[in-house]
């Protein structure tokens, strides 16, 4: 039977699980159960020159004597985010990221020097974390302007929900992603994309996942930079600002959020404001929310997970407890 999002657990199913997991954990469970990661000559993996740090996607492995990572995708997930990252951080062209130097053409691997930094929310709190997370968007947003391209609303909304009919099919463990897609709102949202104003909604190359973990902060200068570029790709202009300013990769009061936006609050200063006082919040939004779905289910088939992300798996918490109230922000 599969598990849902919002229920309890039988009695049955605790025990049931309370003994799986003494298996699990046992000597010969870890060697039935446990999953290669990587593969690498054992003379790379020398305890006393390298450390090992596993990420959702990527293992990143630090040699002590260079101070140097090497970073690798894990078996069996998509080489796809690895390609992204070194086609755009090794450009040098200025753009706001740390510069790769070496890499394999094939998206196998890519190596980086250790820089001395640190993520905004791990910096001191006496630092201005506001201004620091400001000027990373607006270097980002400098850098992207030279992408942006107008496209025909309806056309592109129309594109984002075709591939979420596609991704539909996926399930990850007991969960499937068609619980992302749940009507009456999400064709709400789609009749609001396709027609926001100005007959054209404008897309530029986002980051993709802009939050504060992926601001990374020099420590002498306090510039920042971002990492984790791996689900970076064409989106509508203010999608990076939105991530960002409604905070939506954490979980808890999303719908306030969105009634705040809605309502004329300010994200990271006035340039939303200013740029687009004549556009429908409501259309951006609704926009946003197409892409933050999209988003969702194709970070959830990156590779064979067990189980959704924890975000993935919150968010639709977030849209199932909002319900009806969803639905009637839009009208």
């Amino acid at each position: 039977m599969a598990a849902t999002l919002g229920g309890g657990t039988s009695p049955i199913r605790r025990t049931f699980r309370t003994i799986a997991r003494c298996i699990i954990r046992s000597g010969m469970g870890l060697r039935a159960t446990s999953t290669v990661l990587l593969s690498l000559p054992s003379n790379m993996l020398d305890p006393e020159r390298c450390l090992i740090l596993v990420g959702n996607r990527r293992i990143r492995v630090l040699f002590m004597d260079s101070m140097r990572f090497l970073v690798l995708p894990k078996v069996g997930f998509t080489r796809r985010g690895m390609e992204i990252e070194i086609a755009t951080r090794g450009k040098n062209d200025g753009g706001p990221y740390p510069v790769i130097d070496a890499w394999d053409s094939g998206g196998r691997w890519f190596e980086e020097p250790i820089r001395d930094v640190d993520p905004l929310p791990c910096c001191p709190t006496g630092w201005n974390h506001e201004g620091i997370a400001r000027a990373a968007l607006s270097h980002l947003e400098s850098w992207s302007a030279e992408s942006i391209v107008v496209n025909s609303s309806e056309t592109y909304a129309e594109s984002i929900r075709e591939r979420l009919r596609e991704l539909a099919a996926c399930t990850i463990g007991d969960f499937a992603l068609r619980e992302l897609l749940r009507e009456p709102w999400m064709s709400v949202l789609t009749r609001l994309a396709a027609t926001a104003t100005l007959g054209g909604v404008e897309t530029r190359v986002s980051h993709g996942d802009l939050q504060p973990g992926n601001i990374l902060v020099d420590k002498k200068s306090r510039r920042p930079i971002l990492t984790d570029w791996e689900t970076s790709a064409r989106r509508s202009t203010w999608y990076d600002r939105l991530v960002l300013g409604l905070g939506t990769r954490r979980g808890g009061h999303l719908l306030a959020r969105f009634q705040r936006f809605l309502a004329g609050a300010p994200l990271y200063g006035d340039a939303f404001q200013s740029r687009a006082a004549n556009q429908d919040r409501k259309g951006v939004l609704a926009t946003f929310l197409l892409e933050e779905l999209a988003w969702l289910s194709e970070e959830s088939t990156a590779g064979p997970f067990l189980s959704p992300p924890s975000g993935v798996i919150e968010y639709v918490r977030e849209l199932k407890r909002a319900g009806p109230r969803l639905e009637r922000l839009f009208r």
